[in-house]
């Protein structure tokens, strides 16, 4: 996570003068090298090596994957349409990974680095399979030092060029900041904490990725069924709803609760991402994408520094659901309504 948040904004300003195209794809090989080195280490030193080829290639695709996909459908003339391209996307990653997680099971079985080896497969098909995009015909500049530094400047102003873009912005982090926490750690922490098994929640999970992906893809189907006005009210309810009742909650009636939760994290990026992307220009998109995701991580390691102390203290997972759902009250609900009076 530390090497993804120092390079995202130097390779978001990289995607945008080099190309979007070539960025993705490097990452995509990054990837597949780390993994490799991944599957056959035998230190500390060589999964730290690991771990720095992995967060490079990590934030090489961040920025310009969304990027190049928003700007593709741009010069098609259909970028309104992001969101149900992503939620297709969503739907079929979260289908491949909850057949990626039974059948690794069993490859696990087979030979220990049989998993890893086959993510690194994946990532290098990747990888070729990206040499067939058609980079997006947007202003690019000769790449130079001093273009490189100006490049990462504008991203940065592109987040905050409007009062309406700054608000956006930061209600795009705190959605994003919160539900990166509970799908990166504190899903599987409290389902631990509430005294399921390693194999319920597997179940689970497989279950609610699935069943949330195609619940947003058929609602996306929908025209106008989600509109800016509703989505900006709807994100924090549903954070609110879904995490600040948790301390009190025992183990069965807090399933439902965590799937909301974990859905709140997709549709960040099948709805939001729309939003973010009509107000960045094309030339600065990679650019302010990775800014914004640097700062969703920095918030992320922020919460995460402060989670086991408090941990300790009131015993376990719950609070922090509470804590979380409690920030969204009182700071991305009254980001959202003043959002939803002001989209237009």
């Amino acid at each position: 996570m530390t090497i993804q948040l120092l390079t995202e904004l130097p390779t978001g300003a990289f995607a945008d003068l080099v190309g979007k195209k070539i960025t993705v794809q490097i990452g995509y090989f990054l990837k597949a090298f780390s993994m490799v080195i991944f599957a056959f280490s035998q230190s500390f030193e060589w999964f730290l090596v690991y771990a720095i080829f992995l967060g490079i290639g990590d934030a090489m695709n961040s920025g310009a994957a969304e990027a190049l996909l928003y700007d593709t459908l741009k010069q098609a003339g259909v970028e309104n349409n992001f969101s149900r391209y992503w939620s297709k996307l969503s739907l079929v990653f979260q289908i491949g990974l909850s057949l990626a997680s039974l059948v690794g099971g069993w490859l696990d079985v087979i030979w220990l680095r049989l998993p890893a080896l086959g993510y690194a497969a994946a990532l290098f098909l990747a990888g070729i399979a990206t040499s067939g995009f058609i980079e997006p015909k947007v202003d690019t500049e000769k790449f130079t030092l001093y273009n490189y530094y100006r490049q990462a400047k504008q991203g940065i102003k592109e987040i905050s060029k409007t009062t309406y873009s700054t608000y956006l912005s930061l209600f795009y982090i705190l959605v994003g900041g919160i539900s990166l926490a509970v799908m990166n750690s504190f899903k599987t922490i409290i389902l631990t904490d509430l005294g399921y098994t390693n194999t319920q929640i597997g179940t689970f999970l497989g279950i609610a990725r699935i069943s949330y992906s195609v619940l947003l893809f058929q609602i996306l189907r929908v025209d106008r069924l989600v509109t800016k006005k509703r989505a900006f009210y709807l994100f924090p309810i549903l954070l609110i709803f879904s995490m600040a009742p948790m301390y009190w909650l025992d183990k069965w009636v807090a399933l439902p609760f965590i799937a909301i939760s974990m859905l709140v994290s997709t549709a960040r990026w099948t709805i939001l991402a729309e939003y973010t992307n009509q107000v960045f220009t094309s030339k600065n998109r990679a650019t302010a994408i990775s800014t914004v995701s640097m700062i969703i991580g920095l918030f992320y390691v922020v919460v995460m520094l402060g989670a086991g102390p408090v941990m300790e203290k009131f015993g376990g997972s719950p609070i922090i659901f509470t804590i979380l759902g409690i920030i969204s009250a009182v700071t991305i609900l009254p980001l959202g309504m003043y959002l939803a009076k002001n989209n237009s």
